[in-house]
C-alpha cells in the first residue's frame, strides 16, 4: 500500500515548502511574530522555536560549526494583518525566547513557484 501512496504524492506534484518567520518582540506575557492572517496558520497552532546562527569551533577538528538550536514551543493566540501574538507552552518560560528567534511555517508549494534556499 505504501508504494501506491508514494506514487500518488509524486503524481499530484504536492511538495512542502518551509518558510522562516521571526519573533519580533517578547514581553513578560507574550511574543509578537511576523506571522499574519495571510499565512497558513490558525489560532491554537503550536510551533517549535529555534535560536539562529549559533556559531562555534569544534575543539578537536577545529571545524567551524554553524547551526540552530531548539528553544521551546509557542502557541498562536491572535492573528493580525501585520503580526500575530503567541504564548509559551508549559515547561518553557516566555523569557526563553528572544527577538530574532525563528519559527518555520510549512505549506504546499504552488506549481509555478520556484524553490528558493532558506
Amino acid at each position: 500500500m505504501l508504494p501506491v501512496l508514494l506514487i500518488a504524492a509524486l503524481i499530484s506534484g504536492s511538495e512542502m515548502v518551509k518558510e522562516k518567520r521571526y519573533i519580533l518582540k517578547v514581553t513578560e506575557s507574550e511574543a509578537y511574530l511576523d506571522i499574519t492572517v495571510d499565512d497558513p496558520v490558525v489560532e491554537g497552532q503550536v510551533f517549535e522555536v529555534f535560536r539562529p546562527e549559533i556559531e562555534m569551533v569544534h575543539p578537536v577538528t577545529k571545524e567551524k560549526i554553524i547551526g540552530e538550536l531548539p528553544v521551546g514551543f509557542i502557541i498562536i493566540t491572535r492573528r493580525g494583518t501585520k503580526f500575530s501574538t503567541a504564548v509559551s507552552t508549559e515547561g518553557t518560560p516566555i523569557s526563553a525566547f528572544k527577538e530574532g528567534d525563528i519559527i518555520y511555517l510549512k505549506r504546499e508549494r504552488k506549481e509555478d513557484e520556484k524553490l528558493k534556499p532558506l
